[in-house]
């Protein structure tokens, strides 16, 4: 039987004169399971996608799916344009609209619209630049979930 414990999750600690006991073991097996489930695992999956050139209110000429990746929609993605571009995209998880800016100016300020479904979301926009799908440019993004 065990003599001591850890300090946070309870676990078994032995001393060197201690019996071994199996029950022990599966006891600890058992907090050990039930934190990793609390605390959660998250995944990231990066990727790529090619701009299609297309945009415009009611088009989602961008929508991303991680069905055969994360197996739900990401709780946080973020895209980026691979050239130069200061443009970036952060999205989490539920917003229904974000604000985006092709620069530090109010005078290329757009909202996009944003549709999550169950493995991915889409999003809308009034350019190409802004819908981050201009035709031929590569836009890399990291999605957590």
């Amino acid at each position: 039987m065990a003599s001591g414990q850890t300090s946070n999750y309870g676990l078994n600690q032995w001393a060197a004169e201690d019996k071994v006991m199996r029950t022990e073991f599966n006891e600890d097996n058992a907090k050990i399971d039930a934190a990793l489930k609390n605390f959660g695992n998250c995944h990231i999956v990066t990727g790529s996608y090619i701009g299609s050139g297309e945009y415009g209110t009611g088009i989602y000429a961008t929508a991303l799916d991680f069905a055969e990746t994360l197996g739900k929609a990401p709780e946080l993605l973020i895209v980026r344009c691979s050239d130069s571009s200061p443009s970036g995209l952060v999205l989490l998880k539920g917003m229904t609209t974000t604000f985006y800016t092709l620069s530090h100016s109010w005078s290329s300020a757009y909202f996009l619209d944003l549709n999550w479904t169950a493995t991915g979301v889409s999003w809308t926009g009034d350019s190409t630049a802004a819908q981050h799908s201009e035709k031929g440019k590569i836009y890399l993004y990291v999605a957590f979930g």
